[in-house]
C-alpha cells in the first residue's frame, strides 16, 4: 500500500459500510414514497402500540385488556418515551441506526482481536470482511426493518467478542456479560447461544462465572413468562404461538414438531446457508491444534457456534421477511473468521476453511442482495399505501371498534377498540381460530367487542365473517410488491344498518387515496 494512504481501521471501515447499504436503503424507499418516510413492515407498529399501553400501565393494544402482541420481552420498552405522539413513531429508527452503528464496530473490533490487523495495519482479509461482512449477511436491511432484530445482532456479536477476550486474555468482559443478558432479552432465541457462552466459560475453568452467567442468560426468559402469567396470559406470548400455529401442527409431539420445523427452515436458502455454517464450525473445531494458545477456547466457542446455529434450525424461524436468521448468522461468520485468525494450525486448513467461508458469504450476500434491493423499494411503499390508508380510515372517517387481520398501524395511535382476528392481541381469536368449533368466530368475536365494521384479507378470514357482515368493496394495490399478507383488502360493515353510514364515509375517504391504490366498491365492474 503507498506511504501516505490512510487506511481505517477496521471498526471505522465496517461502520462506513454498513451504515452506506443503510442509507441506500432509507434514500431509495423515500424515492418511491415520494418523501414519506415509512417502515417495511407493519409489525413495528405492533411494539409501538404495545409501548403505548406500557406508557399508560398497561400491556398489548387495547386499554385495559391485557394481551402479549410483541415476542420480545424487552423491545416494547424502549419504544415508550413519547408515546402516543408522532416523536415515538421514528425511536424505532433511532434504535435500529444505533444498534447497526455498534454491531458494525463490533464486528470490526472482533476481527481486529483476532488478528485481522497486525502493527496497526489491517490484512486484505481483514479489510474484505470488515467492509462487506455484515452487508453479506443482511444487517443493513435488518435495521432497515425497524424491528428489534439489529439490537439482538449487536448483542451476540458482543457475545462473541466477549468470548474472543475471554479465550485470548482471560478476562469475563463486559460485552460478555451484557451480551448474555440482553440477547434472550431482545429475542428468546438468543438463549441458545447465551446459554452456549456460558458452557465455554465454565468448560474452560471459570465453573462458578459460568454458572452465574446460566443465571443471567435465563433471568429475562424467566421474568417475561412470569409477568405473563401473573396478568392472566400464556407463558408464552401470542406472537409466537400464532405464527407457530401457522406453520406447524401444534399438536404433534415434540420431535414431530421440530423436525417438521426444521424441514421448513430447510426450504429456505438462508436456512440452507445456516446449515452450512454450522457444519463449517464443527469442522473447523478440530482443525485447531492441541498444543496451540488458544486451543480449547477456540474449539469450544465453534462448537457453541455450530450448536447454537442447530438450534435455530430446529427451534426458530427462518424466512421470509428473512430477518430472524441474521443474528446466528452473523455471528457464525465472524465466530469462524475469528477462528481461522486466532488459530496456529498449518496455513493450508486455514486456506481451505477460509475459502468455504467466503463462498457462503458470497451466496448469502447474493441472496439477501436481491432481497433488499426488492423490499427497500416496493415495501415502505406497499405498508404506506395499504396498512397507513386502513389507519387512516378507522381513526379519521369513521372511528370506534375495528376488526383487522394486520394489528399494528391500525392500532398504533388508536384510541378505540381493535379485534385482532390473527390472534397476536387476542386470546380468544387465537384459541377460536385454531379449535375450529365456530364457523362464524370472526363475526361471534366482533359482536361481542361491539366492532362496527372490518378490514380484512378475505383470504385468511373471509369464510368466518358474520353472517350478518356486509362487503361494501375491497382496497387494491395497483403494484403487487412489498411485504404484505395480501394485494386486497375487504371492507365489511358487520350489521346492515350501519352501510349507509359505512358507504358515505367511504365516499369521502377514497378521492384522497394516494396514487397506487384504489377503492372498488361491492357491485362495481
Amino acid at each position: 500500500m503507498r506511504a501516505g494512504v490512510r487506511i481505517p481501521s477496521l471498526p471505522a471501515l465496517s461502520i462506513l459500510a454498513t451504515l452506506a447499504g443503510f442509507l441506500l436503503l432509507q434514500i431509495v424507499s423515500l424515492i418511491s414514497t415520494r418523501g414519506v418516510f415509512e417502515y417495511p413492515l407493519d409489525d413495528v407498529y405492533i411494539h409501538l402500540s404495545m409501548a403505548e399501553q406500557i406508557a399508560k400501565g398497561g400491556y398489548g393494544i387495547n386499554t385495559g385488556e391485557y394481551a402479549s402482541a410483541a415476542s420480545s420481552p424487552l423491545y416494547p420498552y424502549l419504544l415508550t418515551p413519547f408515546a402516543g405522539t408522532e416523536a415515538q413513531r421514528f425511536l424505532p429508527l433511532l434504535w435500529n441506526t444505533f444498534a447497526l452503528i455498534l454491531a458494525a464496530w463490533i464486528w470490526g473490533r472482533t476481527l481486529e482481536l483476532s488478528g485481522y490487523a497486525l502493527d496497526d495495519r489491517p490484512s486484505w482479509p481483514g479489510l474484505v470482511l470488515a467492509a462487506l461482512g455484515l452487508l453479506a449477511v443482511n444487517a443493513p436491511s435488518l435495521a432497515f426493518m425497524g424491528m428489534e432484530h439489529t439490537l439482538h445482532l449487536a448483542a451476540s456479536l458482543a457475545i462473541l467478542m466477549g468470548l474472543v477476550r475471554f479465550v485470548t486474555e482471560g478476562q469475563i468482559g463486559p460485552a460478555l456479560v451484557v451480551g448474555v443478558f440482553l440477547s434472550p432479552a431482545l429475542r428468546l432465541e438468543g438463549l441458545a447461544f447465551a446459554l452456549s457462552a456460558a458452557g465455554v466459560v465454565f468448560f474452560l475453568g471459570r465453573r462458578r462465572a459460568g454458572i452465574l452467567l446460566v443465571f443471567l442468560a435465563l433471568i429475562p426468559a424467566v421474568v417475561f413468562s412470569a409477568y405473563l402469567v401473573s396478568i392472566g396470559l400464556s407463558p408464552v406470548s401470542n406472537s409466537i404461538e400464532a405464527k407457530l400455529g401457522l406453520q406447524i401442527q401444534t399438536d404433534a409431539d415434540a420431535v414431530t414438531r421440530v423436525l417438521a420445523w426444521i424441514r421448513i427452515n430447510l426450504a429456505e436458502v438462508p436456512g440452507q446457508i445456516l446449515l452450512a455454517l454450522s457444519v463449517l464450525a464443527f469442522i473447523v473445531a478440530p482443525l485447531v491444534g492441541r498444543g496451540e494458545r488458544y486451543g480449547a477456547g477456540l474449539r469450544l466457542i465453534a462448537y457453541a457456534l455450530a450448536l447454537s446455529g442447530l438450534a435455530q434450525l430446529a427451534g426458530g424461524r427462518v424466512g421470509w421477511p428473512f430477518r430472524y436468521e441474521v443474528y446466528i448468522l452473523a455471528t457464525l461468520a465472524l465466530g469462524i473468521a475469528a477462528i481461522i485468525g486466532l488459530s496456529e494450525t498449518r496455513a493450508f486448513p486455514r486456506i481451505l476453511a477460509g475459502a468455504a467461508l467466503a463462498l457462503l458469504l458470497v451466496a448469502s450476500g447474493g441472496f439477501y442482495g436481491d432481497q433488499a434491493a426488492r423490499n427497500g423499494r416496493w415495501a415502505p411503499l406497499a405498508i404506506h399505501l395499504q396498512q397507513a390508508q386502513m389507519a387512516r380510515f378507522a381513526q379519521d372517517y369513521v372511528g370506534g371498534p375495528v376488526a383487522v387481520n394486520d394489528i399494528g398501524r391500525v392500532s398504533w395511535g388508536n384510541p378505540d377498540y381493535v379485534l385482532d382476528l390473527f390472534g397476536l392481541a387476542s386470546d380468544e381469536a387465537l384459541e377460536m381460530g385454531f379449535s375450529g368449533t365456530d364457523p362464524r368466530w370472526a363475526g361471534t368475536l366482533a359482536s361481542g367487542a361491539g366492532v362496527r365494521f372490518a378490514m380484512i384479507y378475505d383470504k385468511w378470514f373471509g369464510d368466518v365473517v358474520g353472517e350478518d357482515w356486509v362487503r361494501l368493496g375491497k382496497l387494491e394495490l395497483m403494484n403487487r410488491r412489498g411485504i404484505l399478507g395480501d394485494w386486497e383488502v375487504s371492507f365489511y360493515a358487520t350489521e346492515p344498518v350501519l352501510v349507509p353510514e359505512l358507504t358515505a364515509a367511504l365516499h369521502a375517504f377514497v378521492p384522497t387515496l394516494p396514487d397506487g391504490v384504489v377503492f372498488h366498491f361491492e357491485g362495481e365492474a
